[in-house]
Order: C-alpha cells, then structure tokens, then sequence
C-alpha cells in the first residue's frame, strides 16, 4: 500500500505578528490619526477647507486600510510645504 504524503494546496501563508507587533502597529494607526486630526482641524481654522477635506479622506482611507499607513505618510508628505506655511501663520 503506498503512502500518502499530502501535498500544499495552495500558497503558505505569512506567520502572524506577535502580540507585541500587533499593538505597536495599532499604536502607529492611532497616532498617525491623532495628528491627522489636529493638522486638519488647524487647516480648517485657517480656513483651508479643501486642505482640511483632503486630509480627513487621507486619514479615512488609512483607518479603512484602503492604504498602508506607509502610503498615507508618503501622501502627506506630499502636503509638507502647504502644511509647513499654514502652521506658520
């Protein structure tokens, strides 16, 4: 009778974080939407609604994983010098 050596149907999957990565990642999620609020409520007191706008839907498609919370710092960073001059005011 032969053996029967069972063969991977499909592709392995990646291991999951430890305890420890898992809240140091929700940590960075919640610090990352904390500034994002501050920044846009103070974009939105100096009168940048569409400043502020952009950076609310930023912040939401980072907390709805549409992103990687890397992507949604490279976009912001695309904002740096429009956020550098309103919080100079």
């Amino acid at each position: 009778m032969p053996r029967f050596n069972p063969r991977q149907t499909g592709p392995a999957q990646a291991p999951r974080p430890t305890a420890a990565e898992a809240k140091a990642e929700n940590e960075r999620y919640q610090t990352f939407q904390s500034r994002m609020a501050r920044i846009s409520e103070a974009a939105a007191k100096a009168g940048r609604e569409d400043l502020a706008d952009e950076l609310v839907d930023l912040t939401q498609r980072v907390e709805d994983r549409e992103i990687t919370l890397e992507a949604g710092l490279e976009e912001l960073r695309g904002h740096e010098t429009e956020l550098r001059a309103l919080l100079k005011r």
